[in-house]
């Protein structure tokens, strides 16, 4: 029981880092919140709601629209341990943005464990190919379209940039995505192998490395910005601090910044409201 299975920690301790839900007491309060909030929203917002991107019966978006025409795209991905919630529970995320004038496209995916980690990873990147093919159709610009996700929607990020979009599918561009905003991620799957998250995901050493981030390279030089909460546990943090130092190597513009105040969970209060840190950010991203 007392055996380190990885950076010298048993089980139990890499539970007290991996699990936030398990050490945020307020947990449920939070994602009660996360609910309530995108009702309101949806319920006054302009918007597409359930647009199907692929065949699978959870590979629908939602598509939130601001009072210009033809506005740039922002494309929100939640996590929930590849799991839980959905896209629903993360309508409130398009609000700060929708006001700011950039259109929202919130994705619902396929969750684990009825569907395999590779799986949900295709599954967003279908997605970002047909909000690319079919920007005109939804009244969007195709260019510049950003990125950002939370926990493992940050990882989902990450496997994003690290696409070879001619290689995924045919007709594609080299370069599909201009900026990533990346909150809380998990760019290491390895340690996960060893609690029940990695149970759930069916993580052997092979697919935990070939689905890690850390293990793979950009495949373009989108300009990127991670955060975490100050709050948070040690190894989230050490997470994104050597996830950014391995693909800064490799050319990415990128900083990596905290949020003092903030645990796992209300790091999203920072993206979420008009005019908050990370929607300043996210415009000032898109004009650059």
């Amino acid at each position: 029981m007392n055996q380190a299975l990885y950076r010298n920690m048993t089980a139990d301790q890499l539970r007290q880092q991996y699990n936030p839900s398990r050490s945020i007491p307020e947990a449920p309060g939070i994602f009660q919140s996360w609910k309530t909030r995108s009702a309101e929203f949806r319920g006054q917002a302009k918007a597409k709601l359930d647009v199907a991107y692929a065949e699978h019966p959870a590979a629908r978006l939602d598509l939130f629209l601001p009072q210009a025409d033809a506005p740039r795209l922002h494309v929100f991905i939640h996590g929930g341990y590849w799991q839980a919630f959905g896209k629903n529970d993360f309508s409130f995320m398009a609000e700060g943005l929708a006001r700011a004038g950039i259109a929202v496209a919130v994705l619902g995916y396929p969750l684990c464990p009825g569907a395999p980690l590779h799986l949900v990873v295709r599954h967003t990147r279908l997605a970002l190919a047909y909000l690319w093919r079919e920007a005109a159709a939804l009244g969007l610009r195709q260019e510049k379209i950003q990125i950002s996700g939370h926990s493992a929607g940050a990882h989902l990020c990450a496997m994003l940039m690290a696409t070879l979009w001619p290689k995924f599918q045919e007709g594609l561009p080299d370069a599909i995505i201009h900026s990533a905003i990346m909150m809380s991620g998990v760019y290491e799957l390895e340690p996960l192998r060893h609690i029940e998250t990695g149970q759930a995901l069916q993580l052997t050493p092979e697919l935990a490395k070939r689905l890690s981030p850390v293990s793979l390279r950009p495949a373009g030089k989108a300009r990127a910005l991670l955060a975490t909460g100050g709050l948070e546990s040690v190894e989230f943090r050490r997470q994104s601090a050597v996830f950014g130092r391995l693909w800064a190597r490799y050319g990415v513009p990128l900083e990596v910044i905290a949020f003092t105040n903030r645990n796992h969970f209300t790091i999203l209060d920072e993206f979420a409201p008009v005019d908050s840190p990370l929607v300043r950010r996210a415009v000032d991203l898109l004009d650059f």
